[in-house]
């Protein structure tokens, strides 16, 4: 039982020190007082053999190192740099995918002789620096070719080297010119993003691209027409489900009409291609608020604001609503007419009242989840609702039957009056909508 206990504990030791070389730009390791196993472990693989170059001292007792590859050439790092060398010949072929179970087997045989302990740990260290470029692919179910892609990381590495037979790699390769790309993509789309330290540099800049896109109002993806004819492309291509090296060195440069193979970039591509990229993503981060002054500035003009500040409107709408009589101030209106009461006296924002509030109370939502053609709509029913307050009388006598005929009458001629008009004249229904709401607004001055 104690020497499964022991197994057991040094697998997992083994495993923390694989996920600590993975994941940690620099490697912290205690160097005197108790040392802890995977901090052992880390030193007899790779400190000993010049694998990690100092960087600074961390406390009184520990040290931060980096991996360094390939190691300086000294004779007691020779074997080490033949072990890198061997694993990088082998797994570093493009476009094929390459058995693991060869190259633990070579590994091990006398020529090398290293156990599978070093060899999980040099194959951590082999993927520090190239997990961005290399797939790792099992075989689910042997003899029916069902793959899936393994997540590098501690425990996985452990079984590459346990079950090597079942494991394959697909390697990718990443040119320091794609590299300074994905670089510049992230920080132009969400410089102050982190990328996750379990993901690769593809995945993860992939991740912040996504995040970038999922958090966009819907009024900034639903836009027909931006001034950068190539936004409507690249959005569609974020809203895709691609897989990411797919959507980040095809789709995207493809949208902004750049179509060089990503493996024939220089960095002049690369300059042209983030800065059509800055473009685009500027102008959707803006678009949003460009939209919201749109809208406030449609509310002022209903309320005949003398300028277009939201202090200015806001004045403008308590100045209507303070005008009108005693009677219907004193009246609780209902339905959209109550929604737009209760705006009007709130002592909350422009923004708030008339943005979120009102919009979401007359069953629209806030404008910034709208689709562009809401906006005309709810101009409409502002101006209804205004119309009606402004109209309440106390008491309302029932219409005799002859009011209610030339009511009916008058809306008729009205109707042929104006499909006349949209027959005879070039010009839009929102367009007509706007002269009439215009119109209006004069008449019940």
């Amino acid at each position: 039982a104690y020497r499964w206990g022991a197994t057991d504990s040094m697998k997992t030791q083994r495993k923390n020190a694989i996920e600590k070389i993975l994941d940690e730009e620099y490697i912290q390791i205690k160097e005197s007082g108790s040392i802890p196993a995977l901090d052992n472990i880390i030193v007899k693989t790779l400190k000993d053999n010049g694998l990690l170059k100092y960087k600074e001292p961390r406390g009184v007792e520990s040290a931060a190192y980096e991996i360094v590859l390939p190691p300086r050439n000294k004779e007691v790092e020779e074997n080490a740099q033949n072990v890198l060398n061997t694993i990088r010949a082998h797994l570093l072929q493009k476009d094929k995918l390459i058995p693991i179970e060869p190259l633990v087997r070579k590994l091990r045989a006398p020529e090398f002789g290293i156990s599978l302990m070093a060899i999980e740990l040099f194959l951590g260290t082999f993927f520090s620096k190239y997990k961005d470029q290399i797939a790792v692919i099992k075989n689910y179910e042997k003899g029916q070719h069902r793959w899936e892609i393994v997540r590098i990381s501690g425990d996985p590495i452990y079984q590459f080297v346990q079950k090597a037979e079942d494991y394959h790699t697909y390697f990718f390769e990443l040119s320091p010119t794609q590299n300074r790309y994905l670089d510049e993509l992230k920080k132009c789309i969400a410089w102050e993003r982190e990328i996750l330290p379990n993901v690769t540099k593809v995945e993860g800049t992939a991740d912040v691209v996504l995040k970038w896109y999922g958090d966009l109002p819907r009024i900034t993806k639903s836009v027909e027409k931006f001034r950068n004819k190539n936004i409507e492309k690249f959005l569609k291509a974020l809203s895709k489900e691609e897989e990411a090296r797919l959507l980040l060195f095809v789709s995207i440069p493809k949208s902004i009409g750049f179509d060089m193979p990503y493996t024939d970039w220089r960095e002049n591509n690369v300059n042209e291609l983030i800065k059509q990229v800055r473009s685009v993503v500027e102008e959707c981060n803006n678009y949003a608020e460009i939209y919201v002054q749109k809208v406030i500035a449609k509310v002022g003009r209903i309320f005949n604001a003398k300028g277009a500040t939201e202090k200015e409107i806001d004045e403008a709408i308590r100045s209507w609503y303070n005008s009108l009589a005693q009677h219907i101030k004193a009246h609780t209106f209902l339905s959209n007419d109550g929604a737009l009461q209760k705006a009007t006296v709130s002592d909350a924002s422009v923004r708030d009242r008339f943005l979120e509030g009102l919009p979401k109370n007359m069953g629209l939502g806030p404008c910034l989840n709208w689709t562009e053609d809401l906006l005309s709509r709810y101009a409409l029913e502002i101006t209804l609702s205004k119309l009606s307050i402004e109209s309440y009388k106390p008491t309302k006598k029932p219409l005799e039957p002859k009011e209610l005929k030339v009511i009916e009458e008058t809306k008729q001629e009205l109707k042929e009056m104006i499909s006349k008009f949209l027959r005879t004249k070039k010009i839009t229904k929102e367009q007509l909508r706007d002269i009439l709401l215009d119109i209006i607004g004069e008449i019940c001055k």
